[in-house]
């Protein structure tokens, strides 16, 4: 899968398991955001010139996003 041509579809197959693990596992005031660098969705930006780094959807964060 393409991050240029996902369909609306994907995007909520993709996000069902985040959201359900962030409803299931939250810590207290744990934003969505913060929960999905805790558990390994995403990788933390250390530096702006680094934002775009691991989150291609592709790889290793691929397959954490795909198998929650």
């Amino acid at each position: 899968m393409s991050s240029e041509s996902v369909t609306e579809p994907e995007i909520l197959e993709i996000l069902r398991p985040m959201v359900k693990r962030y409803m299931l596992e939250r810590e207290e005031d744990e934003d969505l955001g913060d929960l999905v660098i805790r558990v390994g969705y995403i990788a933390p930006t250390m530096s702006g010139l680094t934002r775009h780094d691991s989150t291609s959807g592709e790889g290793v964060d691929r397959d954490i996003a795909v198998a929650a």
